[in-house]
């Protein structure tokens, strides 16, 4: 059980890592191989970027901890540190999401016509992206990736909640 949990958190946080890192490589392709797009110009577009790659490095911390935590002590259980600072960047993250939604909806009626559809819709993406990544992390888990979560979803027929979700409960209870 321990090792599938070992190979769980370490499949987990490399993930992560490996977006954060892939689409930072994405987003520079983009604007070599489609200038013409414009996003680089697009405010929207840094904003909707920089939310997802601050989500997804959330979430590469807080496997990474708990991997790092079950290796040294043999107990995967969220330290409160990790807990505590991942509820301030609960907050953080709906500001941004906040703000970039309003950001977005200037920006596309201030200049609709001068901005390409193609870059509109990278945008709107990445967005809905981070917002789901967001709900993935602190809310409802809609990542299921292996076959004890797609059985467990198949027989309650509803969503689980997150891992950190619980973990931000437990915090409350203490």
């Amino acid at each position: 059980m321990k090792e599938n949990l070992k190979e769980r958190l370490k499949y987990l946080y490399t993930g992560e890592g490996f977006s954060i890192i892939l689409f930072i490589f994405c987003a520079y392709s983009w604007y070599l191989v489609f200038p013409d797009m414009e996003l680089h110009t697009l405010f929207s577009f840094w904003l909707s970027f920089f939310i997802l790659e601050f989500i997804l490095l959330q979430g590469f911390l807080y496997w990474y901890v708990k991997y790092r935590r079950l290796m040294m002590t043999g107990c995967s259980l969220t330290p409160e540190w990790l807990i505590r600072l991942l509820k301030t960047c609960k907050r953080i993250n709906i500001i941004l999401l906040s703000v970039t939604f309003i950001v977005m909806l200037a920006e596309f009626m201030i200049a609709p016509v001068s901005i390409p559809g193609s870059s509109i819709r990278i945008v709107i993406f990445i967005y809905i992206f981070s917002t789901a990544e967001y709900i993935n992390y602190y809310h409802l888990q809609l990542s299921y990736d292996n076959k004890s979560d797609l059985k467990t979803l198949f027989q309650i027929k509803k969503l689980k909640r997150s891992p950190l979700s619980k973990d931000l409960a437990r915090l409350k209870e203490s």
